[in-house]
């Protein structure tokens, strides 16, 4: 079983990462992460085999797995009308915004807002 999505960071106009999972026999998880380019050139970023996030929707905390031997907490605010995940790690928050491929593929040809 194997799931794709584009993470934005800062919103949709943010920084895009693509976010690979595939959950192989017995449970064991392998992610990565690749960085989107203007011209979609992919740097990847992580490649970890580590195991699942702990997290469970009512928490506002999630234990997050970032390399074989290490792992974050990271403060949970929730998600605002716009569909954004508010995040807090080490004092520092960021809003994610979480999309199908398809998805993002459309915010591609929207315009950032402008302030008047």
């Amino acid at each position: 079983q194997s799931a794709e999505r584009i993470v934005c960071v800062n919103g949709m106009f943010g920084d895009a990462y693509r976010v690979r999972t595939e959950v192989g026999p017995g449970g064991f998880t392998t992610c990565s992460v690749a960085r989107l380019g203007d011209d979609e050139d992919v740097e990847t970023v992580v490649k970890s085999d580590r195991g699942d996030v702990n997290y469970h929707p009512r928490d506002d905390f999630a234990c997050v797995p970032v390399s074989s031997d290490d792992s974050r907490v990271v403060q949970v605010h929730g998600e605002d009308e716009m569909g954004q995940l508010k995040l807090t790690m080490f004092g520092l928050d960021a809003d994610f915004l979480v999309t199908t491929p398809g998805e993002y593929e459309l915010t591609r040809h929207m315009k950032e807002p402008v302030p008047v």
